[in-house]
């Protein structure tokens, strides 16, 4: 399920990127809640959180 904010950049995206929806099916980009993307672990993680970072840049890039 979405979260709000989640619901809410979305919403905003889709007024400056018309394509969005294909983009997120093409897995170009992902929006992801704030604690989803800085606790991955259950706690802050300053080594694994930069890591993700490039992971998922590497995945948009490659899709």
């Amino acid at each position: 399920m979405c979260s709000t904010s989640r619901r809410y950049a979305r919403t905003a995206l889709c007024q400056a990127v018309p394509s969005l929806a294909e983009r997120e099916r093409r897995n170009q980009i992902e929006i992801i809640d704030h604690q989803d993307w800085y606790v991955v672990t259950g706690k802050p993680d300053p080594d694994s959180t930069p890591r993700g970072w490039v992971e998922r840049e590497e995945r948009a890039q490659a899709a």
